[in-house]
């Protein structure tokens, strides 16, 4: 992964009690330029990064393409096979980070958005990367994980192929 190695003390605390944690405890040693974390049976090793990622505007007809400060990026991929609707986007989204407590709404009624990237394997330290796009205060798709019910692609009539995309979001430690 290209990080510094880890003094004596941190290579201890990961060989001792970082491995010997309870299996759904989220150990982490972090030193200067780097940290590795714990979750479940894997260990990740990742960069120091930004502290948080800024909200920001989207003109996704102009630049369908979105970098973040992190390395990940976002981008609108127009195509046959797309599940959102382009014709329902409005032409400026807002791309914002979770600041806890969101709900999405679904077809079955309310979701957290923690459930949502609980069962997508999201580790709990990257949860406050994952993009949302929103249109107002209306959360319309989760990075590539969910798009709401109203902007989905779907048989409609007259839709044609070049009126549908879907939303890749590429993560910085992909």
């Amino acid at each position: 992964r290209g990080l510094t190695s880890p003094d004596h003390r941190r290579l201890r605390e990961i060989v001792g009690p970082m491995l010997a944690a309870r299996k759904d405890a989220l150990p982490a040693v972090r030193w200067r330029g780097g940290e590795l974390r714990r979750h479940g049976d894997r260990l990740f090793a990742l960069r120091a990064g930004p502290a948080a990622l800024a909200s920001r505007e989207w003109r996704w007809r102009e630049h369908p393409h979105l970098a973040f400060e992190d390395g990940s990026a976002l981008s609108l991929l127009r195509g046959r096979y797309g599940d959102v609707a382009l014709g329902a986007l409005p032409a400026r989204l807002q791309v914002r980070f979770r600041g806890g407590g969101e709900r999405l709404q679904g077809e079955g009624g309310r979701l957290p958005l923690k459930q949502l990237l609980q069962q997508h394997a999201v580790a709990p330290w990257a949860r406050d990367t994952v993009p949302l796009i929103a249109a107002g205060e209306r959360i319309i798709a989760v990075a590539d994980l969910w798009v709401h019910p109203a902007y989905r692609a779907g048989e409609r009539q007259g839709e044609r192929q070049g009126e549908r995309a879907r939303f890749r979001w590429h993560r910085g430690t992909d």
